[in-house]
């Protein structure tokens, strides 16, 4: 193993900074054909690991370009065949969070596929922020950025503006090229708090349409309204105008409780 510490002072530090940027340009994305410099540094050390094809950051390690962000208590990137070709493919970052423009992602450990532009992240205490909303859960994360699709699992709760939330077992979200979410997907257990007329909605199945302001709920609905109650199975509600429509698959499948 190479391994080259900054244990001197400011100007050693510097110089170990400038030699890994300088070795660190890659192909970017095999995909889109472009081409980035990725800029690596640390506060503790950087190691290079000949045999095993990795630059290890320690301390306050952050790996950034044009493109993204990350910051780490430590952090590994891996490269094919020879340093000097700069294939760049993976990196993985522990405690810390990965960015892109409005996009953060946080988790104990974190990878980032860079041909496929990929973010995977496990744990119990992970989370996702776009400008208006936060998504947080305890089992996965996976955010393809080519796609623009993010889906999350385990125990999910979005966290929206006017103190609207939703929870899920099972959440998936589209994302437009600025970072804002533009629609949100449920299933598995899904509740929804809109406001005070309208406290929560339960469902099998949900689809936030945050362009139209539109929610689509489907498979043993239940909205309280009030201290009003209304059961379906199918229901949209309009958050702008406030109309909440219950409908049935079958007859007379449409029970509620309305209350003065």
């Amino acid at each position: 193993m190479t391994t080259l510490k900054c244990l001197g002072d400011m100007k050693s530090k510097y110089l170990l900074v400038f030699l890994f940027v300088l070795i660190a340009e890659f192909a970017y994305s095999q995909e889109t054909k472009t081409v980035s410099t990725l800029f690596i540094k640390a506060d503790d050390s950087l190691e290079w690991n000949r045999k095993e094809q990795t630059i290890l950051a320690h301390g306050n390690a952050k790996v950034h370009n044009e493109e993204m962000e990350i910051q780490a208590a430590k952090i590994i990137a891996k490269y094919e065949g020879e340093i000097k070709d700069n294939k760049f493919k993976l990196i993985s970052a522990y405690k810390g969070f990965w960015k892109n423009k409005d996009i953060i992602v946080n988790g104990e450990k974190i990878n980032y596929n860079i041909y496929k532009q990929e973010v995977y992240v496990i744990g119990k205490k992970i989370s996702v922020s776009s400008k208006s909303d936060k998504i947080f859960c305890n089992k996965k994360i996976n955010y393809i950025k080519l796609k623009n699709i993010l889906e999350a699992s385990g125990n999910c709760i979005v966290e929206m503006k006017n103190n609207q939330k939703l929870s899920a077992n099972n959440i998936s979200a589209s994302i437009d090229q600025n970072g804002e979410i533009l629609k949100f997907s449920a299933n598995g257990l899904v509740n929804v708090f809109l406001n005070e007329d309208l406290k929560s909605v339960r469902a099998n199945q949900a689809e936030y349409n945050k362009v139209s302001s539109t929610i689509y709920l489907e498979g043993n609905v239940e909205l309280l309204v009030g201290s009003s109650y209304l059961k379906g199975d199918k229901a949209k509600i309009n958050i702008k105008t406030g109309l909440a429509q219950v409908f049935s698959d079958q007859d007379k499948n449409v029970t509620g409780l309305i209350k003065n």
